[in-house]
Formats: structure tokens, sequence, C-alpha cells
């Protein structure tokens, strides 16, 4: 099995963040490993659908479509790395704050990229 564009979304976002301590992909089950700073979930898993879940919790979850920014932003949200978040409705770009040494507040575009509040200047 490959990882689903959704898993690499949340794990280009968490290193883009400098959230992700370590990461290991399961071929046999699709499963996306994670180790994040994380106060709530420090070990956790991405499966296929985006959902951040405990790495005990049963994995037949079905496969749910869903934006590249509710995506992140859920992942960011579940592990409570998401500190604040802003949505302008004119751009369609979502703000955020986290704890990342590297990119403390950022900007998600609609396609999932995360760039500087800068990136415009």
């Amino acid at each position: 099995m490959e990882p689903t564009e959704a898993q690499y979304l949340i794990i280009n976002a968490l290193e883009t963040l400098d959230l992700l301590d370590q990461q290991t992909f399961d071929r046999d089950t699709g499963i996306w490993y994670i180790s994040t700073p994380s106060p709530a979930l420090t070990i956790a898993m991405i499966l296929p659908s985006g959902d951040i879940a405990r790495v005990n919790l049963p994995v037949n979850l079905p496969l749910q479509r869903t934006d590249a920014q509710t995506l992140i932003v859920n992942a960011l949200s579940t592990l409570e790395l998401l500190q604040q978040r802003f949505g302008d409705r004119e751009t369609g770009n979502l703000y955020i704050r986290t704890p990342s040494r590297v990119l403390p507040i950022a900007i998600i575009l609609p396609s999932g990229d995360l760039v500087p509040t800068d990136w415009m200047l």
C-alpha cells in the first residue's frame, strides 16, 4: 500500500513546522506512525483518510474526503499543536499559530502548502 495524499499533506505540514520528531510508514496497513511534541498524543497514527488516531485504535475506518486545509487543521488540533487559527474569506487562506520554532505563525494555502506570513512581500 502507498501513502495517501491526505497523509502526505499532514506529514508535509508537520515537517514544515518542525513538529515531527520521528515517522515511519507501514506499507502492509497503509498507516503512518508519527512522534511529535504533542502533549496529547506523543505517538500517533495517521490513517489513510488523514485522521489522527491513538496507536491502539482499530483501523477499519472508512476513507473520508476533505479539503487540504481541514486535514492539516484537524491533525494539528488532535495533536494539540494548534494554538490559534483565523480564516481569510477573501483569499481562502488560513492563518495559524503553533508551538513551532521555525514557523510559529504560518499560512495554510487552500492547496495545503504552508508558507510564512510574509511570503508575498
